[in-house]
């Protein structure tokens, strides 16, 4: 996809089911399902940030507060909707690339997109990508920044949907990818998030 000024972008999130709202049968049974839910009201832009800026076909990795570890990484799949959780909680589906290699309490870097840090739904700022890469990619995906590059540039078929064969070369292994994904990565100006995948 391409911003306004013509760069590759892509956005990378960070959803954050926290033990305060979330006990953890919930939890498990919202990765199950693939599926990301945030309040609509959430302070620190948290809800905003999951009903007006967040786009299908962005970058997302679920963690559990930080007392439950790092989950998954995948991508946005669905606009957001009302979820049957409870009054003013949103959802969308996400479509997960990878599983956590680890789940184990993070030490790292303390930032709005570390699990370590109180926030519900944020993005990683394009001067946190190598950050991003290095506390989160590398060790609980067993990805890098040039994985989620090439991901953006690769193509889709005239159905829409992408080739097994160029996401296998790119992730590592075979992906499930439901047949109905018909939705192309959207053009996204280059804010924050849009992030020009040419560093």
């Amino acid at each position: 996809m391409k911003s306004e000024k013509g760069h590759d972008v892509m956005r990378i999130w960070k959803v954050s089911l926290g033990e305060n709202d979330f006990n953890m049968e919930s939890r498990e049974y919202f990765l199950k399902e693939q599926l990301l839910v945030v309040h609509g009201e959430t302070r620190k832009g948290g809800g905003a940030n999951f009903t007006e800026k967040m786009q299908v076909g962005d970058f997302v990795y679920l963690c559990f507060g930080n007392d439950a570890g790092i989950r998954a990484f995948g991508i946005v799949d669905s606009d957001h909707k009302a979820s049957s959780f409870g009054k003013g909680w949103r959802q969308r589906k996400f479509r997960i690339i990878k599983q956590s290699l680890k789940i184990d309490k993070y030490k790292g870097l303390k930032k709005g997109w570390a699990p370590n840090y109180n926030s519900t739904c944020t993005c990683v700022h394009q001067e946190d990508l190598k950050n991003f890469e290095k506390e989160i990619l590398i060790p609980y995906f067993g990805l890098n920044l040039d994985d989620l590059f090439k991901f953006v540039k690769s193509d889709f078929s005239q159905e829409g949907n992408m080739r097994m064969n160029d996401l296998n070369l790119i992730f590592f292994g075979p992906l499930e990818i439901p047949d109905d994904s018909s939705h192309p990565f959207r053009k996204i100006p280059a804010t924050c998030s849009g992030i020009p995948a040419t560093l």
